[in-house]
């Protein structure tokens, strides 16, 4: 199980990182449209409304891969919590 936790916090880095990755790529296209005025050219517009949604949704991920990641490790730690009692219950009854 402390395996387990170990590589759920690992995939959720990986995750977030990645997600970082992309939205840093995002916002340097947003910067590079933002030097266009608004309502001049509809297709710039359209675009730069595009990567705002874009980064938009990216920021919304990060935030959902942190919510399961809390979600899948408060699951896990209440499942070894509950095995290590039951372990040390077994031992109390042996003894030991």
């Amino acid at each position: 199980m402390i395996a387990d936790i170990h590589k759920r916090e690992k995939l959720e880095e990986e995750t977030l990182e990645k997600v970082d990755v992309e939205n840093a790529g995002l916002e340097f296209l947003l910067g590079q449209v933002r030097t266009w005025s608004l309502g001049n050219y509809p297709s710039v517009d359209m675009r730069r409304t595009n990567l705002e949604r874009e980064i938009i949704a990216l920021k919304k991920a990060g935030w959902d891969e942190r919510l399961r990641c809390w979600r899948d490790l408060v699951m896990l730690k209440k499942e070894l919590r509950e095995a290590l009692e039951e372990y040390h219950l077994i031992l109390a009854a042996e003894g030991l």
